[in-house]
């Protein structure tokens, strides 16, 4: 995607200006560069859920939009990890079977055109992802175990070595080995799926969906990683295929404080940031939802470091080398009632969530009735306000995604993760959005 000239010098020369202000005291000096721009190493990290294939998405749609060709990793989110008592406790278990590998896929929506046969083999979402891979050889696709509804089985997981080997020993023959088992159905065997293994444990330590968690947590995340490394680099002296190990990171410093950030990073490839959801109708107020920068007039003291260059900075001083930090952008927003349009909304106080709280960009980006703003001092953080309605949303759009796909390059990340690939819009506006500034315009 190549956005139009005027854009681009508008957004460089308001980074130009930030980089003055004291919303960078949170790092050393971000005044972008142009030469730093262009590599062809930037990862573009997406997650892609289970069950948007009861929604209609299929992988066919990232190859229509040319988002496949963009792309050097898939997250297929998520395998479950049973909670202590539950059937398969302390072991990987498909999330869906139905959808993993069960359901035929239509010749229409197949990447190659050629329909599933409704027989007891690879189908469903697991088969289109291996013909994605074969469509696009440097493509990468990893299982992602827990996320924010299935993470009360890790600390239990974790605890001992021997519980600890017995898990990731499942994980591994389940998704790398490709043993899928469904015991109300059928099971079948297919390695080369999947590429490596990303943990997402919300959170070592403190509460996420449960507070299903111990003091140990700490030390024993750090175990685990060990553990799914070890085991990883045993399977790549039979196979001779390398495996990638990835984590979905908090930006809370409640959180990521609890995590020993400079031992994890020692078994992983790379890092997945979540530095989204830093503002929502949790909060009494409206504010940008995942701002590049904290703006150095925001009137809530809570926002102080609360922003992807926060949380970058914080790893950064952790230990964490930046090459393994992917910055999380999200495809999808939050939104607020009951805000005064004092401001355009921004920062004043909210009755409530908007009836459509955490609403993909594809459905924002449609809304009537709304004006767009930037907040240039935050890094071009955009919202949309209805004055007659008193309605607030947040969201990225092509332009806040570019601003922060020039920090990501600036700053020698890693590279661009999203949650989740299929908020984007048809055309994978926002996916290529992040493409031009990682890669050059």
């Amino acid at each position: 995607m190549k956005l139009p000239r005027v854009v681009l010098f508008a957004v460089l020369g308001v980074l130009s200006l930030v980089s003055t202000t004291a919303a960078l005291a949170q790092r050393q000096s971000f005044v972008p560069d142009h030469r730093s721009f262009g590599s062809d190493h930037a990862r573009m990290v997406g997650y892609l859920p289970d069950w948007m294939i009861y929604s209609g998405f299929y992988p066919k749609q990232l190859v229509t939009n040319g988002s496949a060709k963009q792309l050097t990793h898939i997250l297929y989110a998520f395998a479950n990890l049973p909670a202590p008592g539950s059937p398969g406790a302390g072991t990987c278990q498909l999330g869906d079977p139905w959808a993993d590998y069960e359901t035929p896929v239509a010749a229409a929506d197949s990447v190659d055109g050629v329909g599933d046969t409704n027989t007891n083999g690879l189908q469903g979402n697991f088969n289109q992802l291996l013909k994605l891979k074969k469509k696009y050889p440097n493509l990468r696709v990893l299982i992602s175990i827990g996320g924010w509804s299935w993470s009360s089985g890790f600390s239990a997981a974790a605890s001992t070595e021997a519980s600890r080997k017995a898990f990731v020993s499942s994980c591994i023959q389940t998704f790398i080995a490709g043993q899928f088992t469904d015991p109300a159905d059928y099971n079948v065997t297919q390695p080369g799926v999947f590429d490596g293994i990303d943990i997402d444990w919300e959170y070592p330590g403190a509460c996420g969906d449960t507070c299903s968690y111990s003091p140990d947590d700490t030390v024993n995340f750090t175990l685990l990683l060990r553990e799914f490394r070890r085991q990883l680099d045993a399977m790549t002296a039979k196979t001779h295929e390398q495996y990638d190990l990835s984590i979905a990171a908090p930006a809370g410093a409640e959180d990521y404080t609890l995590i020993q950030l400079g031992e994890v990073q020692k078994s992983l490839t790379f890092i997945n940031l979540m530095t989204y959801d830093l503002n929502g109708a949790w909060n009494d107020y409206a504010d940008h939802a995942a701002p590049l920068f904290t703006a150095p007039n925001d009137p809530i003291a809570a926002d102080k470091g609360n922003s992807l260059a926060g949380a970058v900075a914080a790893y950064r001083k952790a230990g964490v080398p930046v090459q393994k930090i992917n910055a999380g952008i999200p495809f999808y927003g939050h939104g607020w009632v009951g805000v005064p349009a004092k401001n355009h909304g921004l920062y004043q106080p909210a009755t409530g969530g908007a009836p459509d709280d955490q609403a993909n960009y594809n459905v924002l980006k449609t809304l009537t009735g709304y004006k767009s703003y930037y907040d240039p001092l935050s890094g071009m953080s955009h919202w949309i306000y209805s004055p007659s309605t008193q309605t607030f949303y947040s969201y990225d759009d092509e332009i806040t995604v570019f601003t922060k796909a020039l920090y990501i390059r600036s700053e020698h990340l890693g590279g661009a993760m999203f949650w989740d690939i299929t908020g984007d819009d048809t055309q994978g506006t926002l996916l290529h959005s992040v493409y031009a500034g990682l890669h050059g315009w």
